[in-house]
């Protein structure tokens, strides 16, 4: 390790400890080590008001979370994809037909299913599982709005409700 990167790993540690237990910290190092292993590039720590951020990018898409100073014992709020907040992605405004398919899916609401959820928090949840979670939903509304925009495409040209649904059905 050269002078400059321990120089670097010295500071980031001093401004950790400023603002998070040493359990936390800990933990973060693990975290640091688990998405570099998933993938994750350009790791570090940034500090915005009285909150701390760990940030990394993955398949062009730039992670911004946000650590509870009691991680691993709650979960964070929320977190932003490109500077979106996620849980803002996930919301849907009532719609019908979003709502139809989800329930289909045994989905009551995506809010709902979310690791960010303090139903569904555990202290073994990683932040790549964020980050999967991300692109699994990222698909699963995909193929909603798909199926949306084809539906309204095929009311508009009549097209049979029978091969509308077989088509569909390889949406």
């Amino acid at each position: 390790m050269s002078f400059y990167q321990k120089s670097i790993e010295f500071q980031i540690n001093n401004f950790l400890e400023l603002y998070l237990s040493k359990g936390t910290i800990k933990r973060m190092k693990k975290e640091e080590q688990y998405l570099e292993y998933f993938g994750a590039e350009n790791i570090k720590y940034t500090r915005q008001n009285s909150n701390i951020y760990l940030r990394c990018e993955h398949n062009n898409n730039e992670f911004k979370i946000p650590i509870p100073f009691e991680f691993p014992f709650r979960s964070p709020t929320t977190f932003y994809v490109n500077n979106l907040n996620y849980r803002n992605i996930l919301r849907f405004n009532k719609d019908t037909f979003v709502s139809n398919e989800l329930k289909k899916l045994n989905i009551d609401c995506l809010c709902c299913t979310t690791k960010l959820c303090n139903n569904n928090w555990s202290p073994v949840i990683k932040f790549f599982n964020f980050i999967e979670e991300y692109y699994n939903n990222k698909k699963l509304i995909l193929k909603l709005c798909n199926k949306y925009w084809f539906s309204k495409f095929c009311n508009n040209n009549n097209i049979i409700l029978e091969i509308e649904e077989l088509i569909l059905s390889f949406i």
